[in-house]
């Protein structure tokens, strides 16, 4: 499996680590472009839900890969909604994922 998917177990995960570490490699860091479709940015409810969930998904796979941060791109231009409504949207979704009120 060459990226995982929302659905990979963390044992998979975990097994993706052993494999990249026989390889002689290391992880570098937990990034995915499913933000692209599920932004947090984005005024639709469902969509920025699925996007926090992603967000959590790749905090909960960081761990078993040894690593301690995350990549995410906050913000995706969609050109029917302003850059300071998308940024004001990003935050809240971010603070919700900080605060743990999701």
């Amino acid at each position: 499996m060459p990226w995982f998917q929302m659905s990979t177990t963390d044992a998979e995960v975990r097994e993706m680590r052993r494999k990249v570490e026989c390889a002689g490699l290391a992880v570098s860091n937990v990034s995915t472009g499913l933000h692209w479709r599920y932004p947090l940015s984005t005024r639709e409810p469902e969509i920025r839900r699925q996007g926090i969930r992603i967000v959590e998904r790749q905090l909960e796979t960081a761990q078993p890969l040894g690593r301690d941060a995350i990549l995410l791109v906050v913000l995706v231009a969609e050109m029917a909604q302003a850059w300071d409504q998308q940024f004001c949207d990003s935050a809240t979704a971010m603070d919700r994922l900080i605060s743990g009120r999701l």
